[in-house]
């Protein structure tokens, strides 16, 4: 994860230090902030624990979900059922999905 924290230093900083960023040529764009990460890198102490929220490393901070969208935990819950659903319904050698015959 402490790639994502430099990533997150990175941005801070070229926030900061460069508030007309969108209007900045690429190819300055990409000087500048290969110079700020490795300014970032070179002084980034990689044994210190990351206190960072997790929101805040993946940049989704000011994101919510979508009524929808279902949490990753909740769909692991739904795979699961799903395979524990798959497996009552196949029922010894052949499962009810095989059996169907289609005449052409």
């Amino acid at each position: 994860m402490h790639h994502k924290n430099i990533k997150l230093i990175v941005r801070k900083q070229l926030k900061n230090q460069f508030p007309n960023w969108k209007r900045l040529p690429k190819k300055n764009k990409k000087e500048l902030a290969r110079k700020v990460l490795a300014e970032v890198v070179s002084e980034y102490d990689f044994k210190q624990e990351i206190n960072t929220p997790a929101d805040q490393l993946l940049a989704i901070e000011g994101q919510h979900p979508v009524r929808g969208i279902i949490k990753l935990d909740e769909m692991a819950r739904k795979s699961t059922a799903q395979k524990s659903l798959s497996s009552v319904i196949t029922t010894g050698h052949t499962s009810i999905s095989a059996t169907r015959n289609y005449n052409s």
